[in-house]
C-alpha cells in the first residue's frame, strides 16, 4: 500500500502529508483542555499519598492475616488433643512451664555477654 521508505523523497513525503491534511481537516482541541488536564492531574497528586497506599496494602492484607491465624489456631488445637492444657494455652502453642524447662533457659540466657 505505501512504497518503501527508502524509495520516497523529501517532495514525496511532503506530498502525501499534505494530501493526508486535506482529507482530516483541521484538528484542534477545544477551548480550556490543556487546564482541565492540568487541573484533573493535580487533583490525582495531591489526594494520592502514603497513608492512602498503606490504608490500600491493609485492607488487602488482613484478610490473609486472619486467615494464617486461624489457621495456626487451628493446628495447635488439633495437635494437642490429648493434652490437659487450658484451651487459651492449647490455641496459642503454649507449652507447660515446669522448674526444669525454666532452669533450662535460665542457663541458656546466663552465658550471654559474658
Amino acid at each position: 500500500m505505501h512504497p518503501d521508505e527508502s524509495d520516497l523523497s523529501h517532495d514525496d513525503i511532503e506530498s502525501q502529508l499534505s494530501h493526508y491534511r486535506t482529507q482530516v481537516g483541521a484538528v484542534s482541541f477545544n477551548t480550556g483542555f490543556a487546564d482541565r488536564v492540568m487541573a484533573r492531574l493535580e487533583a490525582a497528586s495531591r489526594t494520592t499519598t502514603l497513608a492512602d497506599g498503606l490504608q490500600c496494602v491493609f485492607w488487602r492484607l488482613t484478610p490473609l492475616a486472619m486467615a494464617a491465624v486461624f489457621a495456626l489456631a487451628a493446628m495447635n488445637l488439633f495437635s494437642t488433643r490429648a493434652t490437659t492444657q487450658p484451651l487459651v494455652d492449647r490455641v496459642l502453642g503454649l507449652s507447660v512451664a515446669t522448674v526444669a524447662s525454666t532452669d533450662a533457659v535460665d542457663a541458656d540466657f546466663s552465658g550471654w555477654g559474658n
